[in-house]
């Protein structure tokens, strides 16, 4: 991968770079930006120089990279993506989509659901029992 400064050039002069050096340079920038107090001590300016002559996955590390599903959940919480719910089967607090409500055939005495809701959300645990009960669990 080439270096932020030599995508930022490339970016500047027009060349090509690909999806993944752009990404990942937004976020390195991002990362930077957070680093810098400029207006407390001037001399920061040296970090954008370092994050210059770096591989921008290796600056803004796994907790920035876009690529990490960890990050990209966490990003998505930030800005209001998601909202904090339980799993409908062990009632773990998970994450889901901020638009998820749940939905139900009946209030319960219309038919054998008892009001359980049709559209149920699962923590990774749940699922995995639930949706792949042949795979072995691993103990730690």
């Amino acid at each position: 991968m080439r270096t932020l400064d030599e995508i930022t050039t490339a970016v500047r002069r027009a060349e090509p770079v690909t999806t993944e050096e752009l990404t990942l340079a937004i976020c390195a920038y991002d990362v930077l930006l957070s680093k810098l107090k400029v207006e407390d001590n001037p001399t920061q300016l040296q970090e954008y120089f370092v994050a210059g002559d770096n591989d921008p996955a290796a600056y803004i590390g796994p907790a920035n990279d876009p690529r990490n599903a960890e990050s990209v959940h966490w990003h998505k919480t930030m800005i209001g993506a998601v909202k904090p719910w339980n799993c409908s089967a062990c009632g773990t607090g998970i994450l889901v989509e901020n638009d998820y409500e749940p939905e139900g055939c009946c209030s319960g005495r219309e038919c054998g659901c008892m009001g359980r809701e049709i559209n149920p959300v699962f923590c990774t645990d749940c699922e995995n029992k639930l949706f792949k009960p042949n795979q072995k669990e691993t103990s730690e």
